[in-house]
């Protein structure tokens, strides 16, 4: 339960209704709710302990545009009673809603009005505090600008900032998270709201974000290592972007220690972006832990692939009719660090088999396969060219 003047305005209306009294935002999330009167249904029982209605539940799409008390219908098989919405509004913006459960169309007139004078009341504190809000959204945009882009002693005074304003309670361990849109998106509340959902399940003081019409990045600080809490906001983000069916990437960063590694760590988050991009194509979430070679390979331009320096008997494999084949035995030959055997294994080939291709592959090349340089170098042309490659090449051709 919250406290203050809002609080005292909703506990003081359930008194005077004998009626259980909740305010949600404007997205539906819990801001206030008064002590039970008997009268909670199933929905109301789950929308308090998820801090949030079901938009389908209560018909948010019509709600919404609601400009005074609305009746919801009730559904007994969801066990779901009728209710009163008022909506919340401060010179026409919609900032949220009284709900009173009215199985029964009890309420009267007067009760009607009193509940609208306090929705009245409590829009003008959603109000001052959502510009309160927005000013320390600001703030903190600008501090995590200046953490993540500024030069060193930028990021070091942000990094002090962040924690003396008590933005973060504690950064010995962070992780990083950012999404990237491939155009800027029209709806300006999508991508902030999208990322006050994802991190709403997190401790206060354990994130930071900084938002803009194309990206998010989200900076994730906890007494020990929260990669565990990145996830969860990462799959959150997904399931937000993917339901309105915008293109997106998504990645997150090792865990480091302390705001001063967090240039670090967004750079790690871009290169898992641009290279799971790259290798699974759009709405893709990449981590930089799981990256392996890419970690470094990503940072590489794929047009190396193509340049004019690179031997032509590499070019050559990588645009042979049959390169599907060739390139995932050398791949997985060198990916088992030249062992033969367990790369026919794994690729389910008999070993003669391996031998011949690896015969074809040194011919077409002319690089020797027992030379640790030679291989060095094929090796990184195919992880290179495995960042565009074509998905329909299969592992054994």
């Amino acid at each position: 339960m919250t406290f203050g003047p809002m609080q005292d305005l909703v506990d003081a209306l359930a008194e005077r209704l004998t009626r259980s009294v909740v305010v949600e935002d404007h997205t539906l999330h819990l801001v206030a709710f008064s002590k039970d009167y008997g009268d909670a249904d199933s929905a109301r029982v789950a929308s308090l302990l998820s801090r949030r209605s079901r938009p389908d539940d209560v018909y948010y799409a019509r709600l919404r545009l609601a400009t005074g008390p609305t009746a919801v219908e009730g559904n007994d098989e969801l066990a779901f009673y009728a209710r009163l919405a008022i909506p919340i509004r401060y010179e026409g913006m919609l900032l949220g809603f009284v709900w009173l459960i009215d199985r029964d169309g009890t309420l009267t007139d007067p009760e009607v009005d009193d509940s609208v004078t306090v929705a009245r009341r409590v829009g003008e504190l959603l109000h001052r505090r959502l510009v309160a809000r927005d000013a320390d959204d600001a703030q903190v945009s600008h501090l995590v600008e200046r953490v993540i882009h500024g030069d060193a002693p930028a990021r070091s005074a942000a990094a002090a900032d962040i924690l003396g304003q008590e933005y973060l309670e504690d950064d010995s361990f962070i992780v990083v998270v950012t999404a990237r849109f491939p155009e800027p998106v029209d709806d300006r509340s999508l991508i902030p709201a999208a990322v006050q959902n994802a991190c709403r399940r997190l401790p206060p003081r354990t994130w930071i974000a900084r938002s803009t019409t194309r990206e998010a990045t989200v900076i994730v600080a906890r007494r020990r290592p929260p990669t565990d809490e990145a996830r969860s906001v990462a799959d959150a983000l997904c399931t937000s972007f993917g339901a309105g069916g915008h293109d997106f990437g998504i990645g997150v960063s090792s865990t480091r220690q302390s705001l001063a590694d967090a240039a670090t760590c967004h750079r790690q988050a871009e290169i898992a972006v641009a290279v799971t991009e790259r290798r699974s194509g759009i709405r893709a979430l990449g981590f930089w832990d799981e990256l392996g070679p890419y970690r470094l390979i990503g940072q590489l331009p794929t047009s190396l692939v193509t340049n004019p320096l690179l031997p032509r008997g590499v070019f050559r494999l990588l645009r042979s009719n049959d390169a599907g084949q060739l390139v995932s035995t050398a791949e997985m030959f060198l990916d088992c660090g030249g062992d033969k055997q367990q790369a026919s294994q794994r690729l389910s080939i008999h070993r003669s088999t391996m031998y011949y291709r690896l015969d074809r592959i040194a011919t077409i090349t002319g690089l020797n396969l027992d030379d640790g340089n030679d291989r060095l170098l094929l090796h990184l042309a195919i992880k290179l060219w495995r960042l565009d490659a074509p998905d329909s090449l299969s592992p054994d051709g």
